[in-house]
């Protein structure tokens, strides 16, 4: 496995600060939806991370790991907030609001979990002799979720990525 090295890419340093902190999407969401919104949320595109396993990016459980994608919409967006969710025990992680401020209608985000952070679609079991495997193993997966505000504070819809993210440990 090989740690790449990525360059930091984004669109005119939309997602580069950070807009106040705080949890941004729980177990209810940013907020409910509005269908007065301004913008819509329409996709999470183009993954990447700083770890690969067999050309597939991953997320290393055991070193802290950037992951980056594109986030896109249409209509005049205020800010957007991130969740990484387990894939199936719903256990997530929030990242901070991010302002935007923008109707540009895309814009590279960038985060790093720390190490044990990747909320995983697997239980803790217990290791026994013969769960103990040279090869790397794949410990659970990870999806993306997001939902904006408007100009007007209206929440938009919630999207997931098409995709979850493998967890792996890393060497």
């Amino acid at each position: 496995m090989k740690k790449i090295l990525l360059a930091a890419a984004g669109a005119a340093g939309l997602l580069a600060s950070c807009g106040g902190g705080g949890n941004v999407i729980d177990s209810g969401y940013y907020g409910n939806y509005n269908p007065s919104a301004g913008a819509t949320l329409t996709s999470l595109s183009d993954y990447t991370t700083n770890w690969t396993y067999n050309g597939t990016p991953v997320i290393c459980n055991n070193a802290s790991t950037t992951i980056s994608f594109n986030v896109n919409w249409n209509g005049y967006l205020n800010s957007v907030g991130f969740q990484f969710k387990g894939y199936n025990t719903g256990n997530y992680i929030n990242t901070n609001t991010y302002a935007i401020n923008s109707s540009v209608g895309s814009a590279k985000a960038n985060f790093t979990l720390g190490v044990n952070m990747a909320p995983l679609s697997v239980t803790d079991q217990p290791i026994t002799s013969q769960s103990i495997v040279v090869n790397p193993t794949t410990l659970g997966y990870t999806y993306v979720r997001a939902q904006g505000v408007d100009g007007n504070g209206y929440y938009t819809n919630v999207i997931q990525s098409d995709y979850s993210i493998p967890v792996m440990n890393c060497q």
